[in-house]
């Protein structure tokens, strides 16, 4: 990457900030969730997904209830199951780990789009296409109504959140840029005037401080990669042992719920199945914190050979490398391993 190109880089970096919350869970998003502006956004949105599908839920089924033939008992459910989670979300302690946070977000989006599938998917067997097109238009009227003051409190908070992703990268290679960051923070430069302004701030660096920018974009890149790639796996993993728990859960109530011997024997085969799948989450766990081990140890020797001795970012790269391999054992830990190192 040449001195010149940085800016792109910069200025990719906060195009792709755009902080829309996509119809399944990104890595993108996990992503956003390690920094307290872009956790607040990404809960922010979600809240505000969920009220808008819990006011047209609850539009519709206003207007299901005054239909003839119609039992929407179960729609009146579901319904109560997303209120909770609304509920649940509006009280996430926004002080927790990234880690933490991401596998919370990821847990609770999750939940959002199944109980929206299953209303959806629920009401459209019980209505005929008449009474669908009424509902239809009853639950487009309650979308107009989004909650205003969520919208403009995540488009602040978007702004906050580019200047405080640009400011981490430039202030580590010694960059000023308080008034850029500044003008990103009030929201005040259009794309096409921050690439200009990006242009002029890395214009003139130094070899050094090229390479450190490149040195951080990478890395940060490469931290983020891994530990996004850690907190779906342990999503995934919880995910299974929840369903595993409900499925002994019947079996132990096979006479009571009167299972066949058929779909006890399925049932069998399906704890098995979810274990042999954690057992796969776990082994990639355990090579992911040994590739950061070797990662780690082959960039500090690129460092200090370089140099020729123990240097300070070689001793910061090493300090950082060890908070990743803290929270990748941790989640080894979590998910019933003791880790290593």
């Amino acid at each position: 990457m040449k001195t010149k190109k940085i800016w792109a880089v910069l200025l990719a970096l906060i195009a792709a900030s755009s902080l829309a919350l996509a119809q399944d869970t990104t890595d993108k998003e996990v992503k956003d969730m390690t920094t307290p502006y872009g956790a607040t956004v990404r809960m922010l949105q979600l809240q505000a997904s969920v009220e808008k599908n819990l006011a047209a839920g609850e539009a519709a089924l206003t207007a299901m209830q005054a239909m003839q033939g119609v039992d929407a008992s179960e729609l009146e459910a579901i319904l109560a199951e997303m209120n909770v989670l609304k509920q649940e979300i509006q009280d996430i302690d926004l002080d927790d780990s990234p880690e933490e946070l991401a596998q919370q977000f990821v847990e609770l989006k999750n939940d959002a789009i199944d109980l929206t599938k299953q209303f959806r998917e629920t009401s459209q067997t019980m209505l005929t296409t008449e009474q669908k097109n009424q509902v239809k238009n009853v639950v487009q009227q309650a979308n107009k109504n989004e909650n205003k003051q969520i919208r403009e409190q995540i488009k602040e908070l978007k702004n906050q959140y580019n200047s405080e992703k640009l400011g981490t990268l430039l202030n580590k290679t010694g960059i000023k840029a308080d008034d850029l960051l500044g003008k990103v923070r009030q929201g005040q430069l259009n794309m096409s005037e921050l690439k200009n302004q990006l242009k002029q701030k890395t214009g003139n660096l130094t070899k050094d401080q090229s390479e450190k920018l490149q040195f951080q974009v990478k890395e940060q890149a490469l931290k983020q990669k891994v530990m996004v790639a850690a907190v779906k796996d342990k999503v995934a993993y919880n995910q299974l042992e929840r369903e595993t728990n409900r499925v002994q859960n019947r079996l132990e109530k096979a006479q009571e719920l009167n299972l066949s011997d058929d779909a006890q024997t399925k049932m069998h085969a399906r704890i098995e199945k979810n274990e042999q799948k954690q057992e796969m989450i776990m082994n990639r766990t355990q090579d992911r914190i040994e590739k950061v081990e070797a990662h780690t140890d082959k960039m500090i020797d690129k460092i200090e050979n370089k140099s020729g001795k123990i240097t300070e970012q070689g001793e910061n790269y090493e300090e950082k490398a060890e908070e990743t391999l803290e929270k990748l054992n941790q989640m080894q830990q979590d998910m019933g391993a003791g880790g290593k190192r």
